[in-house]
């Protein structure tokens, strides 16, 4: 949230991503959520997608 009050970039910034899609994102059975931690801290998070070769 500090980073979306500096940046007002309401758009693109995850911490103003409804809760609903966070949730949906994180039961996809496809893929995987991954948080990143420093000294037990959240600093962030991504997600990856497993796509089968066409």
């Amino acid at each position: 949230m500090p980073l979306l009050d500096k940046y007002k970039d309401a758009v693109t910034n995850p911490a103003n991503e409804p809760f609903d899609n966070v949730i949906k994102r994180n039961n996809y059975s496809f893929g995987g959520f991954y948080k990143i931690l420093h000294d037990d801290v959240l600093v962030g998070a991504f997600c990856i997608y497993w796509k089968e070769e066409t």
